[in-house]
C-alpha cells in the first residue's frame, strides 16, 4: 500500500517534534527573546570590514622605457651624429646617447603633456652635443653647437622638430660663430694643393666661411668659370670623402652643393 502524501499533515508532525524538542524537562529553560534571537537573522559583530585599497601608481622601469624606443637614439645618431660615430667609434656614441635616454626616463614627467620619445630624443641630442664639443675642444677645434643648447634642467620641446627639420645653426651665435667661421676657412685653405688653389679657396669662401658663386669668384680673379668650379669641386670631394663636413660642420656639403647648382645656372 502507498501511503497518501499530505505535505500538511508532515509540516505539523514535524512541527509538534520541534515544540516537544524545546520543551523536554532535560533542556535549560529558553526565554521568548532567546527563541527570537535563535531564529532571527545573525550580525557579525567584531568583524573588520573589508576596505577597498586604490592601486599605488606603478613606477615605470627607466630601462624598460629605454628599451622599448631605442629606436629613437639611432635615428638621431644616423642622421645628424654619423661623421661623429665614424671618428669617436660607435660603442662611444651609442653609450653616451644610451646614458642621456636613462636620465631623461628617470625626470620624466607625463604631466607636462609632452610624448616620452620627444624629451627622450632632446636629451640624446644634448648629450651628443656635449660629446661633440668635447671632442672638438681636445683636438683644437672650436666647439660650435650646430643646433641646441643643453643647459640642465631646462627642455625645450620644440628642439627634436627643429633638429629633425633643419639642422643647419642659428643665424647669431656671436663668438662661437666667428671662431667656426675661422677655423671653415682654416681646414679648407689646408685642402689646397697649391698656391692657385689657396687662392681661389678664400676668395670663395670670402674670408668668413660663406660661399661665393663661381662666376664672381672667377671674375674676381680673372681665371675661366670651369678652373674654378673644378678646384672647388676637388675640394668638395676630398671634403665629402674624409668625413670633414661633420667636423666643419652639417652646412658645409649644402654649401658646396647649392653654390655648384648656382654656378650652372649662370
Amino acid at each position: 500500500m502507498t501511503r497518501n502524501c499530505d505535505p500538511a499533515r508532515e509540516f505539523a508532525t514535524d512541527l509538534h517534534a520541534v515544540l516537544q524538542a524545546l520543551t523536554d524537562p532535560a533542556r535549560p529553560v529558553l526565554s521568548p527573546g532567546d527563541v527570537r534571537q535563535m531564529f532571527s537573522p545573525r550580525r557579525p559583530t567584531g568583524l573588520r570590514t573589508r576596505r577597498r585599497l586604490t592601486p599605488r601608481p606603478v613606477t615605470p622601469d627607466p630601462v624598460a622605457m629605454v628599451e622599448e624606443n631605442v629606436g629613437v637614439i639611432w635615428v638621431i645618431i644616423n642622421r645628424h651624429f654619423a661623421a661623429l660615430m665614424r671618428i669617436v667609434g660607435e660603442d662611444e656614441v651609442f653609450q653616451q646617447a644610451y646614458l642621456g635616454a636613462l636620465e631623461a626616463a628617470e625626470r620624466f614627467d607625463a604631466s607636462l603633456g609632452y610624448k616620452f620619445t620627444t624629451f627622450m630624443g632632446s636629451c640624446v641630442w644634448g648629450k651628443l652635443q656635449d660629446l661633440l664639443k668635447s671632442h672638438r675642444r681636445a683636438h683644437g677645434r672650436p666647439a660650435c653647437d650646430t643646433a641646441a643648447t643643453t643647459t640642465p634642467g631646462v627642455f625645450d620641446p620644440n628642439i627634436l622638430r627643429k633638429t629633425l627639420v633643419d639642422p643647419r645653426p642659428p643665424a647669431s651665435q656671436g663668438i662661437e660663430d666667428s671662431e667656426r667661421a675661422a677655423f671653415v676657412v682654416d681646414r679648407l685653405l689646408a685642402l689646397a694643393a697649391s698656391d692657385r688653389d689657396r687662392t681661389i679657396l678664400a676668395e670663395w669662401c670670402d674670408g668668413d666661411g660663406t660661399p661665393r658663386r663661381f662666376c664672381d669668384v672667377a671674375e674676381s680673379l680673372g681665371l675661366p668659370t670651369s678652373t674654378v668650379r673644378k678646384v672647388i669641386g676637388r675640394i668638395r670631394s676630398q671634403i665629402l670623402e674624409a668625413g670633414l663636413n661633420g667636423e666643419l660642420g652639417p652646412d658645409i656639403a649644402e654649401w658646396c652643393g647649392s653654390n655648384g647648382d648656382s654656378a650652372e645656372e649662370n
